[in-house]
């Protein structure tokens, strides 16, 4: 009697899917666990981005930053040139006061001689000698423009004192004159016979004499006043130099 064809053919069936050699076929592939393939990661963006800010957003930080760079680097530049405009200033304010020093007038005492005056047949005589006979003392003054330029406006006036008080001996003011470069004007005096021992010879009186000059120069502003007080010294037979020790008389 023979087998029935139905039984063996799902037999078959059931051999073939079990079967190694037909596990790689696609149809023969079991149907997969879960029913499908796995959901993407959920996310809490309710945007839907990668949670960084916008590139636009990111450009204008790197924008403001470059510019607070930017005014770092000017305001640095600015002081370097503020520097560098301050010692240009400088050196020529240095090169302008060296120039007005070696350019302008430049007047003041050059000496005063003292004078030793002796009565004589032909009148009163002065010699730098002092002897027996000698009872008058005289002086001259000698202010000169040392300067490199000539002296404009030029007005000299001096004044003789004797204890401090006003004496006899006092020259005239000069007139306005031009004092050329390395030139003098000149002032005469003499205190008397009557005034000579106490000052010359016991120095009991002090003989002092007070020179004011005033000047411009060649440019603007150049106004100058140069004032200068000296004191007899009997004993060196000289002027001793005060300074500018004036009255303003």
């Amino acid at each position: 009697m023979k087998e029935s064809d139905a039984p063996q053919s799902q037999g078959n069936t059931a051999d073939h899917s079990n079967n190694p050699k037909n596990r790689g076929a696609v149809g023969n592939l079991p149907p997969s666990v879960g029913g499908g393939p796995p959901s993407p990661a959920e996310h809490n963006n309710p945007n839907g981005d990668s949670g960084h800010p916008p590139w636009w957003r990111r450009l204008a930080v790197w924008t403001f930053i470059g510019e607070i760079v930017l005014v770092v680097i000017t305001i640095r530049i600015a002081c370097i040139y503020s520097d560098q405009l301050d010692q240009m200033r400088e050196s020529v304010k240095i090169a302008h006061d060296t120039f007005v020093a070696a350019n302008k007038p430049s007047v003041g005492v050059n000496g005063i001689s003292p004078m030793y005056g002796t009565k004589t047949d032909g009148g009163e005589a002065f010699s730098s000698l002092r002897t027996k006979k000698t009872d008058n003392l005289g002086f001259r003054v000698d202010v000169k423009n040392f300067g490199s330029v000539a002296a404009t406006n030029f007005t000299a006036k001096w004044i003789v004192f004797l204890d401090g008080v006003p004496g006899k001996g006092i020259g005239p003011e000069s007139g306005t004159v031009v004092l050329f470069p390395q030139k003098s004007i000149f002032f005469q005096g003499y205190i008397g016979s009557e005034n000579y021992q106490a000052v010359v010879v016991s120095a009991t009186k002090t003989l002092e004499l007070e020179v004011t000059v005033s000047y411009d120069g060649p440019g603007p502003n150049q106004n100058y006043t140069y004032c200068e007080k000296d004191r007899f010294s009997p004993t060196m037979n000289a002027f001793t130099n005060l300074g500018a020790a004036c009255t303003g008389r």
